[in-house]
C-alpha cells in the first residue's frame, strides 16, 4: 500500500466500527475519544483518534493504557487482530497488494474550469474601493486593522507591498456600477463588511477583492467576504517563476507570513479558500514550478484540498503540513517554545540517547525534546507542537552545538522557516530533479531558490497614489 492510498482511509469511521467515539476537540481535523475497543481495557475516554493527526496528516490513534504510542490504520487492524501483518491489513482494506501498481479507489478530479478577467467596469469600481480602503488603513481610522496585522506578525513593509486596505464600516454598493446585473433575489446592491481589504493582482490587473472581517465571534466560514464579480484568482501568482519552487497556502495571510520570513527561499501563493484557484491559468502556472509544497491548513478541509492539488499536480506537488494550524500561526508563535522548570521533574523517554537527547510524548499527549546535559548541568526541555517539530528542534539543536552556538538561544522565526523549508525542498543542500538551463548542472539551494516578487511593487503603489492625488 502506498502513502497516497493510506491517506484516503477514514480512520475515525474505521475505529467507530469497534467503539463509541465522541468528538472532544477540533484540532488535527477533529479529535475523538471513547472506551478502548480491546477487551479487558475499557474505560470511558482513554481511546483517542485524530482524523488528520500524525506527521503526514493521515490520522492516528492511541490508548492511554494499553497502546500509549500513536499508530495508523494498518497498526489498528493488527492491534485488533483483524490482520496479522502489513499485507493482510492491506487486503482487509481492499487495496492492492504491497508492491503492485496503485489503483486509486476514487474518481480522478474534475477538469478545471477556465477563468476570465473581470470586466473593465468592475475593475474601475474595485480599484476605487481599494484606494478608499488604502487611505483608511494608513489614516486615522486604520489603527484597529494595523494592530491586528502586527499581532499576526505582519510587518509594515509586507503590508505596503501587499497593497492591503481597511474598510472601517459596512457599505452598500450598487451592482450596476460594477457592471453586475441584479442577483437571484432581485437585489440591486451588495454588502461590503468592515475589515481588511485584500487585492489579488496578476500582471497589474485586479482579479479579485476579498475582505477579512475583524468583528468578534464570527461564525465559522464567514471570516472572509469575496466582493461580487471577482474572479477565482490565485494570490501572488506573478511570484511563480518556471523552474523554481513554489508554496501553495490556503489563506492570504499564510502566504504573506511565508513571503516575509522566507521569501528568498520559495514563492508563496494562496488559493484564498480550500476550493479556490482551481482554474486553468493557475494550475498551468503552478505546473511550471520545479516543486509545489502544498501547505494547506492542518485540518480536515485542508487535507481534502491538499489531496486535490496533489492529484492535479502529480509531477511536482508534495504535502507540506504546517506544524501548527497554518503557516501564519508559525509566524506568530514559532514552531516550539522553551520551558525551564528547575524544580519540576521531567519525564524521559525509555531509550534516552545521552549524546543526542530524547524526543518523547508525555501522558497528556504533548511532545518534548530533552537536550543532553552540558557540563553535568541539565538543560531546559523544549515543548513542540508535534513529533515532527520535536525532531526538527533536535536537529537544529545538535547542529548548533556542533557549530559552537549557545544551545539556550531561541532561533529566529526566519531561521526556522529556512530550516523547515530546507528539510522539505532539499535536505542535501540542492534542489533535486532540477538543473540550471545555463550551465546544465544542478544549482545550489541558494542559487536555485530565487526571491519571489509580488504582483504589485511598492513603487507601483506609490505611483498609483500620486496619480489618484493629481487626478
Amino acid at each position: 500500500m502506498t502513502e497516497h492510498a493510506l491517506a484516503r482511509i477514514d480512520l475515525v469511521a474505521l475505529a467507530g466500527q469497534h467503539t463509541r467515539l465522541k468528538r472532544i476537540a477540533r484540532t488535527r481535523g477533529g479529535e475523538y475519544a471513547g472506551p478502548c475497543p480491546r477487551s479487558g481495557c475499557g474505560g470511558r475516554d482513554r481511546f483517542h483518534v485524530q482524523a488528520a493527526g500524525g506527521a503526514d496528516g493521515r490520522g492516528q490513534w492511541m490508548c492511554r493504557t494499553c497502546h500509549p504510542r500513536w499508530g495508523d490504520a494498518i497498526e489498528f487492524l493488527i492491534w485488533r487482530g483483524l490482520a496479522y501483518d502489513f499485507r493482510t491489513a492491506c487486503e482487509w482494506l481492499a487495496f492492492e497488494r504491497y508492491g503492485c501498481d496503485e489503483q486509486l479507489m476514487v474518481p480522478p478530479p474534475a477538469p478545471p474550469e477556465p477563468c476570465e478577467l473581470p470586466t473593465e467596469a468592475w475593475q474601475t469600481a474595485a480599484e476605487g474601493f481599494l484606494w478608499y480602503a488604502f487611505q483608511h488603513l494608513h489614516g486615522d481610522t486604520g489603527a484597529p486593522a494595523l494592530n491586528w496585522l502586527v499581532g499576526c506578525g505582519i510587518d509594515q513593509s509586507t503590508i505596503a507591498l501587499a497593497c492591503l486596505g481597511y474598510n472601517p464600516t459596512a457599505l452598500e454598493r450598487p451592482r450596476a456600477k460594477c457592471g453586475l446585473p441584479p442577483d437571484e433575489a432581485g437585489r440591486e446592491t451588495f454588502w461590503l463588511p468592515a475589515g481588511i481589504v485584500i487585492p489579488f493582482f496578476v500582471r497589474g490587473k485586479l482579479w479579485k477583492l476579498s475582505i477579512r472581517r475583524l468583528a468578534p465571534k464570527i461564525p465559522p466560514g464567514k471570516k472572509y467576504k469575496t466582493v461580487p464579480g471577482s474572479a477565482n484568482g490565485l494570490y501572488n501568482a506573478d511570484a511563480i517563476q518556471p523552474g523554481t519552487p513554489a508554496l501553495l497556502c490556503e489563506g492570504v495571510f499564510d502566504a504573506l507570513a511565508v513571503q516575509q520570513a522566507a521569501g528568498d527561499l520559495v514563492a508563496a501563493v494562496a488559493a484564498g479558500t480550500t476550493t479556490g484557484a482551481r482554474r486553468v491559468p493557475w494550475i498551468a502556472r503552478l505546473a511550471t514550478a520545479s516543486l509545489v509544497l502544498v501547505a494547506m491548513d492542518a485540518d480536515a478541509g485542508g487535507e481534502e484540498a491538499a489531496h486535490y492539488w496533489r492529484d492535479v499536480l502529480q509531477h511536482n506537488a508534495r504535502r507540506w503540513r504546517p506544524l501548527f494550524d497554518d503557516p501564519a500561526a508559525m509566524l506568530q508563535v514559532g514552531p516550539f517554545s522553551r520551558q525551564a522548570r528547575p524544580h519540576a521533574k521531567t519525564p524521559h523517554a525509555p531509550h534516552r540517547n545521552v549524546r543526542q537527547g530524547s524526543v518523547y510524548q508525555d501522558k497528556r499527549g504533548v511532545w518534548w525534546y530533552q537536550p543532553p546535559a552540558k557540563d553535568g548541568r541539565r538543560l531546559p526541555r523544549i515543548r513542540a507542537a508535534s513529533e515532527q517539530a520535536a525532531r526538527l528542534a533536535q536537529k537544529d539543536h545538535l547542529a548548533k552545538r556542533e557549530q559552537g552556538v549557545a544551545v539556550s538561544d531561541i532561533p529566529l522565526t526566519k531561521e526556522w522557516f529556512e530550516f523547515w523549508l530546507r528539510e522539505h525542498v532539499a535536505p542535501a543542500g540542492t534542489v533535486r530533479g532540477t538543473s540550471c538551463p545555463a550551465c546544465g548542472g544542478t544549482r545550489t539551494l541558494g542559487d536555485r531558490l530565487e526571491r519571489a516578487r509580488l504582483a504589485v511593487s511598492l513603487d507601483q503603489m506609490l505611483r498609483w497614489t500620486a496619480d489618484k492625488e493629481s487626478g
